[in-house]
């Protein structure tokens, strides 16, 4: 066996292989938690090892194993490698591409194996797996990476390149100058050199990884540091650096130059002593043995000096921190001058506030007294005023009492009177006259019994009045009454002629729209209907019956019988409205009229 023959070179290659594993091993440690990606590159590395492992075993273990899962392995490793990247620069992708091709050369790997076996056609699949991985590895690393980000990435790039080239040349020869040997061991110088160039690109690939990781971590301490050089310097506290081995000041940032009135070159290299900041030395010194013992010290209130000698309110706070091996105080200094100042005034405001409420609250206990007094005679002069009202009350339910009962005296006489007589048409004008006054009585009687003296529900004194002077005439079954008022309210002085208007109108349709003939005619139903309408102050009062109607020789604008004229006159000049006859399907009177009230 020369120095140059497959094995030897195989050898190599896991010494390679383990040599880099452990360089990617100890760049995950360090920097796992820092960056997403780095395990999927070990875990190439790994599969990598292990796949050259199986193969160096060809022979010694099944084909199964050291042919089709090593050169799995390969392309596997590969693609791990690949998904690393992208999670390292942060260009996640979808792998369902590279995993239809991972099953595609697995399978063509296994067919050329077993069923027909030719190393020479597996030589080819693994060269194309490899060379579609790498192209993509080398598309993330040099083109769709941000261009920053690009700096640190092209050396990859170029290495994948490389491997792209190389993987290509070598499919060339294959097709140039194919071979028909499968077995592995006895491959030809060419092959064994191509083994070689692959252990030193894996070895280049080693190296510019870390050189990629490595500058990504200075590159992000570099922008950490600019990130709290920044805020060190635009920090809205006065913010100093000391040494506490001298007690010089390293750094401060432009708010501790613009509040204490020092220039840059005047701080720098100077003690607090030397510069005399503290207003006392106690407070200085007090700090000091605070932070040597190991304390912080938060939100603690001192006086200052500025350069010019003013004095200068600060909320102090200070902690160590180790740089280089070295121990430094950083300081801060928040300015609370003019806050104090302002909490001094708000305070002598306050004690001006609290004479004042005290002085206010003198004048509102002597103002509370007076008002309490007059509350005291307005609650007296309620009583006299409800007990009046009251009385007034008593009084006018008397009067409505008295009324009705006088108008029930009248009813009382007019009905004895009635039976003192003969005369048919004395005793038509006297039962009229009955049934006048008892329209009136009960409006005084609806009002006698209700809490509310000033409207009367005229749909509950429809609903009374209606069935007395049907009871006063005897009225045949066959006619109905129908009502429809509900939720009218009136005041007096509409109700009473109302009431009496509806009951001359009805008398004198049961008196005269159905005569004995007409009851007995085909209309299925005699009906007499008394329908009120409110809208506001607006009323409109309807009574109509489907009865025989009234004669055409009757002119109820110029008639001159009593109830016919007491309807005129009561609707027309006492309730100011407008009365119209309609004697269609029988006779309707219609009255509008708006109430005064």
């Amino acid at each position: 066996m020369n120095f140059l023959d497959v094995r030897t070179v195989i050898a190599s290659h896991i010494v390679t292989d383990l040599v880099c594993t452990v360089v990617i091993f100890l760049l995950w440690v360090k920097n796992r938690k820092r960056y997403s990606g780095i395990f999927y590159l070990l875990l190439d590395f790994v599969f990598q090892t292990v796949a050259v492992l199986l193969v160096s075993l060809r022979a010694r273990i099944p084909d199964l194993i050291s042919i089709v899962l090593s050169n799995s392995l390969v392309i596997a490793g590969a693609l791990s490698g690949y998904i690393g990247l992208t999670l390292f620069v942060e260009k996640k992708s979808s792998q369902i591409h590279n995993y239809i091709l991972l099953v595609v050369f697995v399978a063509i790997h296994y067919y050329f194996t077993f069923f027909k076996p030719d190393l020479m056609v597996r030589t080819i699949d693994l060269s194309f797996g490899l060379l579609i991985i790498c192209f993509q590895c080398m598309w993330l690393m040099l083109l769709r990476v941000e261009h920053d980000m690009r700096r640190i990435t092209a050396g990859v790039g170029i290495v994948f390149g490389i491997y792209c080239l190389f993987t290509i040349f070598r499919i060339v020869v294959i097709f140039i100058h194919p071979f028909h040997d499968n077995d592995l061991f006895n491959s030809s110088l060419y092959e064994t050199f191509i083994l070689m160039m692959y252990q030193m690109l894996l070895i280049l690939l080693t190296f510019s990884l870390s050189i990629m990781i490595n500058h990504r971590l200075l590159m992000d301490i570099k922008a950490q540091e600019d990130k709290f050089s920044k805020a060190f310097r635009s920090s809205p506290y006065a913010l100093t650096l000391t040494r506490l081995s001298d007690g010089k000041i390293i750094e401060v940032n432009d708010y501790f130059i613009n509040i204490t009135g020092y220039s840059y070159p005047e701080v720098i290299g100077k003690t607090t002593i030397e510069l005399k900041l503290w207003a006392r030395e106690i407070d200085r010194a007090d700090v000091v043995d605070e932070l040597m013992k190991g304390n912080r010290v938060i939100g603690r209130e001192f006086q200052f000096l500025k350069k010019s000698g003013e004095i200068l309110i600060g909320l102090f706070s200070s902690e160590i921190i180790i740089i280089n091996n070295q121990s430094f105080s950083l300081s801060s200094i928040s300015d609370i001058t003019d806050r104090k100042k302002d909490q001094e005034a708000i305070k002598e405001l306050n004690a001006q506030l609290e004479q004042r409420v005290i002085d206010r609250t003198k004048q509102l206990v002597i103002t509370n007294q007076d008002l309490a007094k007059e509350i005291s005679e307005h609650k007296k002069t309620e009583e006299v005023l409800k007990t009046s009202l009251d009385e007034k009350e008593v009084l006018l339910r008397e009067v409505h009492h008295r009324v009705k009962n006088n108008l029930a005296a009248i009813s009382g006489m007019i009905q004895i009177q009635k039976r003192s007589v003969d005369d048919v048409v004395t005793i038509s004008a006297l039962t009229a006259l009955d049934l006048r006054l008892r329209s009136m009585a009960i409006i005084h009687e609806k009002l006698y019994r209700s809490e509310n003296f000033c409207r009367i529900n005229f749909d509950d004194y429809l609903n009374t009045l209606i069935p007395h002077i049907r009871s006063t005439f005897n009225v045949r079954t066959e006619v109905r009454f129908s009502v429809a008022s509900k939720g009218v309210e009136m005041v007096l002085d509409n109700a009473v002629p109302c009431g009496l208007i509806i009951n001359e109108l009805i008398t004198n349709a049961i008196k005269y729209a159905f005569p004995e003939t007409f009851l007995k005619s085909e209309v299925v139903e005699h009906k007499i209907s008394i329908n009120v309408e409110c809208h506001d102050s607006s009323y409109i009062l309807t009574v109509a019956d489907n009865g025989v109607g009234l004669p055409d020789n009757i002119d109820f604008s110029t008639n001159k019988t009593l109830g016919l004229h007491l309807v005129k006159m009561l609707g027309e000049h006492q309730l100011g409205g407008s009365i119209e006859l309609y004697r269609a399907g029988g006779t309707s009177f219609i009255l509008k009229f708006n109430s005064k009230y």
